[in-house]
């Protein structure tokens, strides 16, 4: 995801679209293994629908909390851009992960 931030940030000189690539590759190595556990103890501690909703729901606010305030802290031009794409990727991957972890209980 840190070409994407990379690409997203051409308008711009350098190094802020450097900027953004490095942070967004940053975070999401960090965020991937944040989010993993916090589904898995989420969907342990629902039931019945809950555990196909919530743990990618709660996953989805944490990353666009986590995106949102680390790339304003550096600066980065163009948050909207930058995270419009990784946002919707996680959020489809963390429901696949949610379903994946279902038929398997």
């Amino acid at each position: 995801m840190g070409n994407w931030a990379l690409f997203a940030s051409r308008a711009h000189e350098m190094p802020p679209p450097l900027t953004a690539g490095l942070v967004r590759a940053t975070l999401t190595t960090a965020t991937t293994l944040i989010l993993k556990q916090v589904i898995e103890d989420i969907f342990c501690r629902t039931r019945n629908v809950a555990r196909l909703v919530l743990p990618p729901l709660v996953a989805f606010l944490i990353s666009l909390a986590l995106l949102t305030a680390i790339q304003a802290l550096a600066g980065i031009p163009t948050i909207r851009a930058t995270k419009a794409v990784p946002l919707t990727v996680s959020k489809f991957c963390a429901f696949s992960y949610a379903f994946t972890m279902s038929r398997h209980v």
